[in-house]
């Protein structure tokens, strides 16, 4: 997946070809409705413990040099994310909405 803002055709061959992209990893990860994770999503992670569903914090997703994996930003866990990541949700992502992470939990 990529993202951009930007899109010129090519005149010879008639394909799109995007200035300034950004391609997008998939996490391999699903959020709770079933959406694709993919690196830079905005994701609201909710409690899965005993108060269910309660909002902990809206994080951005990214590649953890360090840790060899994916982490969040801010990491609302204690590192242990088996199940934080059944209760998620894809509300946005930092290319198209960088106003979410402003008003973080």
């Amino acid at each position: 997946m990529f993202h951009s803002n930007t899109q010129t055709k090519m005149p010879i061959v008639g394909l799109s070809v995007y200035e300034k992209c950004v391609p997008l990893q998939f996490t391999g990860l699903h959020d709770r409705n079933g959406k694709e994770i993919y690196e830079g999503d905005v994701l609201n992670c909710y409690n899965w413990g005993v108060t269910k569903n309660e909002l902990l914090t809206v994080s951005e997703i990214y590649w953890d040099i360090d840790e060899k994996g994916w982490g969040l930003n801010p990491d609302p866990t204690d590192g242990d994310r088996y199940d934080l990541f059944r209760n998620i949700e894809i509300i946005g992502n930092i290319y198209e909405n960088p106003e979410l992470l402003t008003n973080k939990s």
